[in-house]
């Protein structure tokens, strides 16, 4: 089997949110851009982009309550 090529986990800011929003049409997730900037500014939104600098994978947390937090867009 092949080396598989790593690529770093990164932090998205709010002006990534047009980025998740083309990986969420593409995966056929129902979020709006209006989402993502929610997600992006309210929690915390980690992300992998390939080599050509396109977002290809995400995982969000946004606080829920104070001892509960909610994961999505994964």
């Amino acid at each position: 089997m092949d080396d598989i090529e790593q690529l770093p986990i990164i932090q998205l800011e709010a002006s990534d949110a047009a980025d998740g929003l083309k990986l969420s049409t593409e995966a056929n997730w129902n979020q709006t851009e209006a989402d993502w900037e929610f997600f992006l500014t309210r929690g915390t939104v980690f992300g992998i982009r390939d080599r050509k600098g396109t977002v290809v994978a995400t995982a969000a947390l946004l606080p829920y309550t104070g001892t509960d937090a909610w994961v999505s867009m994964v």
